[in-house]
């Protein structure tokens, strides 16, 4: 039985379990934390690049057109990151880390920039 991805978003559901359970918060530090460090200290972009390196299936000729950069680019940037978090990008058990630790992220982020916002001034 194939599965309508519409309807079915088993990863979105994993992302949302993810990152209300009590250690997400500590699981994004482990796994992010040397390149968050990093790109708060050097005004860089590294996870940025891991998310989208994740979102064009770790191809980098793919991400170098959606970050707008040359391929050399983005290769560079995966290196540093592997360096800096020490973590291969070529096992594929890294890059599923990466990936649910960068999802996770960005929905403490996008929590975070509702916290203390009234959602009834919006309008639809």
């Amino acid at each position: 039985m194939r599965w309508p991805v519409a309807e079915w978003r088993w990863r979105d559901w994993a992302v949302q379990e993810l990152a209300a359970a009590p250690q997400s918060r500590a699981f994004v530090r482990v796994v992010l934390g040397p390149l968050l460090d990093y790109d708060a200290r050097h005004h860089g972009d590294l996870v940025r690049t891991v998310e989208t390196l994740a979102a064009c299936g770790w191809s980098p000729s793919r991400a170098a057109r959606r970050l707008f950069l040359l391929r050399n680019s983005v290769l560079y940037r995966r290196g540093r990151i592997e360096e800096i978090c020490g973590r291969a990008l070529d096992a594929p058990e890294q890059r599923l880390l990466l990936e649910l630790a960068v999802a996770v992220h960005r929905v403490h982020r996008h929590a975070g920039a509702l916290e203390g916002h009234n959602m009834s001034e919006v309008t639809p």
